[in-house]
């Protein structure tokens, strides 16, 4: 009774056990599970966040970069003028010179603003009306309000707006900013940046794989028919959606990032798998992220996008990879069959264990226990190093590798049985021979050896490893062991140093580093030519001491405060070179900051100084006349503009003259077109002669001229002048021993009184020098009379 009850008692032990260990079992493999689906959450919600912040990124730089664009170039007189002209008139004739003045006066940014990514650089008249895009000048006159919210917000509202919007051609993020002239609303100027940009910018990056999924309501709505076939994919994951194929990846080959070209061909298989998954939530325009497990694990975001118009209109997708969650998935099996193995062996052991050996196999299982958890942390310690152990016994030429040395070599662990053939046969021919004379030395001398090699994997690609071996006895060994080493990171990044100290060495643009503080670190030849300066003069001294400050630009302290509160400052400064004299460069400052806080700037510059002088040969060119070297109708029209502002800030008059040469035209009739160049130009010099520096003599066109007189006194010091210049020119003009004799016929406005625009001024004095004319002719035709009789 005693051994029944006994082996009732064990029997009822066992079965409890049983029950407990499956329990105990089930809550491993939920813990498992959780701790899998807890990753996946992380993995996505990381993705998502990355995504998101990238988005914001792309939108800050373009509006950055565009703000500056408006403030540098486009809200200038310059361009506002020419709007300003367009504006208030219909003829398309002056319509076309107005365009091609724009065109002219910003020829030098429209190339840079491509360099940037803008695909859009495009000019408009109040209501919307398409001016001059930059991009097809052949095209204008189009009317874009109800196509174009954006244009419709600039119009009606008068503030800047920007944002991603689609259209007929593109979609992108697009900027749009009012222009005015003299307070008035004058037309709106776009610069866009298509999505393509966006992949230019990562397509050296290893970020994913992007696409944009256009609402299909949208495109149809805003597209043109012929173009929508030509530049929309369907969408394999959500029929609603269509694939802008100008901003999309896999469309362009030549952007795809070198890790994802193999999910080109296999796109369409994961779009299937997500196809149902992503339904609803895109239905609700909802930023999320998904995992997908096969043929390889990707992590794809989908990040809805709001269009200037309110609506929500796309989606950026970015595939990317995940090799964490497939390691962790074959993990999560391995943890559940191990877990369930060891289950079964403890249950077994209980069950036909005696009493007698429970002290036994307690120890044992705690030794064991021990044991795999050394084993494990030996694993584990080597994984992280990549590093494995290896050892080879002799005679018999038994070879026993650890784990990680199979996955050093492509394989998994137990994949293939090792030998010291399979090893050599991998080592490449090149390095083949020194690391079997390393491996026979160490077996007939006892010297240990350390080589540094190249392999191939099973894959075939190739890796560098630091092989290490030590024979034991050193005399006649029975056995030869050491380690294998993974060192192909850090080959990488030496060869990364050695390029990049090359590419700087050898780039022709200055490059110079320096410490957080403005201290210069390090030059390139370049940057000596570009300063004059040798390199040791440099070293340890203030970045900013080579600025020279110019009147009405940024100083150079300003630019350093930029830099560390912004992280990086691009624009034009003038640099000191050695002997004093400055010179124009173009600057790019970018902050660097290492992995354990330290900050260096990093400086690229570039002379622009040929830049500056083919702009100001233009400029002169635009505003000068090219006999007499006078200010033409277009710079005088601007110095009149900005002479009336200040009049009328501070309550002051400005006169103008308009000036026509009577008797030009016998001269150049008479003597010849030489002789009436002559006139001119000594005309020029004549007026110029009695004028002040703060006047303006110019060149209308043919035999008229006009002279701005700033800030006068009174009418009569305006009659003073008209009296000098009628004095002055009336002495004859010797030309080749011939007295050339002209009159000139004077008319006079003066501001507030007869007009409050450059405009208004034109037209008075115009009318009074007709008038004028008018009585010279008279005055000789009753001089002609009196003579005949």
């Amino acid at each position: 009774m005693p051994i029944q009850e006994s082996i009732a008692r064990r029997n009822a032990r066992h079965w409890v056990t049983l029950l407990l260990g499956l329990v105990g079992y089930g809550l491993l493999v939920w813990s498992f599970w959780q701790g899998y689906r807890e990753l996946e959450h992380t993995t996505t919600q990381k993705a998502l966040s990355h995504l998101h912040a990238e988005y914001e990124a792309w939108a800050d730089w373009q509006g950055l970069l565009a703000d500056q664009i408006y403030e540098d170039r486009l809200q200038r007189d310059q361009v506002t003028d020419i709007l300003a002209e367009a504006a208030n008139t219909t003829d398309t004739q002056r319509h076309s010179s107005l365009r091609e003045r724009l065109s002219h006066a910003l020829e030098d940014l429209y190339p840079r603003l491509q360099e940037k990514g803008v695909r859009q650089f495009h000019f408009h008249l109040p209501g919307a009306v398409s001016f001059l895009r930059f991009h097809r000048p052949d095209r204008f006159g189009d009317s874009l309000w109800e196509v174009r919210p954006s244009l419709r917000q600039v119009n009606e509202q008068r503030v800047p707006v920007s944002g991603f919007e689609e259209g007929r051609l593109f979609n992108g993020f697009r900027h749009v900013y009012p222009l005015f002239h003299d307070g008035e609303f004058v037309g709106s100027v776009e610069v866009s940046f298509s999505f393509r940009a966006v992949l230019n910018h990562h397509s050296e990056l290893d970020h994913g794989l992007y696409r944009l999924l256009v609402d299909r309501d949208l495109i149809r709505k805003k597209g043109w028919e012929a173009q929508v076939s030509e530049n929309y994919l369907a969408s394999e994951l959500n029929s609603r959606f269509e694939v802008d194929r100008y901003a999309d990846l896999v469309s362009l080959p030549d952007l795809i990032p070198p890790e994802y070209a193999w999910l080109v061909d296999n796109l369409s298989a994961y779009d299937e798998q997500l196809a149902s998954r992503v339904q609803a939530r895109m239905a609700e325009w909802a930023a999320f992220a998904l995992t997908v497990g096969q043929p390889r694990p990707l992590v794809v975001s989908f990040l809805p996008v709001q269009t200037i118009g309110g609506e929500w209109g796309a989606y950026i997708v970015r595939y990317e990879q995940a090799p964490g969650m497939g390691r962790e998935w074959g993990y999560l099996w391995f943890k559940i069959l191990f877990t369930g193995v060891l289950l079964l062996v403890a249950i077994v052991l209980v069950v036909n264990l005696d009493r007698r050996e429970t002290r036994y196999t307690r120890e044992r299982e705690a030794l064991l226990a021990s044991l795999q958890e050394r084993e494990q942390s030996l694993k584990e310690a080597q994984q992280l190093a990549h590093v494995g152990n290896w050892e080879f016994r002799l005679p018999s030429g038994q070879v026993q590798w650890s784990d990680e040395i199979y996955r050093i070599f492509g394989y998994e662990p137990g994949e293939i049985t090792p030998s010291y053939e399979r090893f050599l046969k991998a080592v490449h021919p090149v390095d083949r021979e020194r690391v079997r004379a390393a491996v026979e030395r160490a077996l007939t001398s006892g010297i240990p050896y350390n080589v540094e090699h190249r392999i191939y994997r099973k894959n075939g690609r190739v890796r560098y490893i630091q092989s290490r071996g030590q024979a034991e006895p050193n005399i006649s060994p029975s056995r030869l062991y050491g380690t294998v080493q993974d060192v192909t990171a850090r080959r990488r990044a030496e060869e990364e140093r050695r390029q990049a100290a090359a590419i700087i060495e050898s780039t022709h643009e200055g490059i110079m580093v320096t410490d957080e503080n403005g201290l210069i670190l390090r030059v390139n030849p370049a940057f000596t030519d570009l300063t004059g300066y040798a390199s040791d003069e440099l070293i340890n001294r203030p970045a900013s001491s080579l600025c020279v400050d110019q009147p009405g630009e940024l100083r150079c302290e300003d630019v350093w405060k930029q830099l560390e509160r912004n992280g990086a400052w691009e624009g034009e400064i003038w640099q000191k070179r050695r002997h004093g004299e400055p010179l124009p460069v173009r600057v790019s400052l970018t902050s660097l900051s290492s992995e354990w806080g330290a900050t260096h700037y990093v400086g690229v510059l570039t002379d622009i100084s040929s830049f500056k002088e083919r702009e100001a040969a233009m400029w002169r060119s635009a505003h000068h006349d090219a006999l007499t070297g006078l200010s033409n109708r277009v710079l005088l029209r601007e110095r009149m503009s900005r002479a009336i502002k200040e009049a009328r800030r501070h309550g002051d008059l400005v006169g103008l003259l308009y000036i026509d040469l009577d008797e030009f035209k016998p001269v150049n009739d008479t003597w010849g077109h030489d002789a009436g160049d002559y006139l001119l130009c000594e005309v020029a010099n004549r007026m110029q002669g009695v004028m002040r520096e703060t006047d303006t003599v110019s060149r209308l066109g043919g035999d008229e001229f006009a002279v701005l007189i700033a800030r006068p006194t009174t009418h009569e010091d305006v009659q003073t002048v008209v009296t000098k210049l009628r004095d002055e020119l009336a002495r004859a003009v010797v030309w080749r021993g011939h007295d050339l004799k002209i009159k000139p016929s004077i008319g006079v406005a003066l501001y507030p009184n007869d007009g409050q625009t450059a405009e208004e001024l034109l037209k008075v004095a115009d009318r009074a020098m007709y008038a004028e004319k008018q009585r010279h002719k008279e005055a000789e035709g009753s001089v002609a009379s009196n003579n005949r009789r």
